[in-house]
């Protein structure tokens, strides 16, 4: 622990950094299309702004996704982890940071 004050604290929510949000749509459609079902054309605005709990009870009611959260979390979570390495900070990002 230094001496120094914290001068400030920035999260990254979702695009303040790095636009992960083509990524985080690109998992749930792979989520749908592993159990066979076509992805909606107005995906992103099903689902921009809502919690994985809620993505999963839309495509659950709306779609008829059948996997379980946790098993569906963990596909999304696989698939994003597999292809994070191709994810670029934002211009200006790492200088901010």
């Amino acid at each position: 622990m230094t001496d120094t004050p914290t001068r400030a604290v920035l999260w990254d929510m979702d695009g303040t950094l790095v636009d992960s949000e083509p990524l985080h749509e690109h998992t749930l459609v792979l989520s749908l299309e592993r159990e066979d079902i076509a992805p909606p054309g107005d995906l992103h605005d099903r689902v921009v702004g809502l919690p994985a709990t809620q993505i999963h009870a839309l495509f659950a009611t709306q779609f008829g996704l059948r996997a379980p959260f946790a098993e569906w979390s963990r596909f999304r979570c696989a698939r994003y982890l597999e292809q994070a390495g191709e994810l670029r900070p934002r211009d200006g990002a790492l200088e901010l940071f």
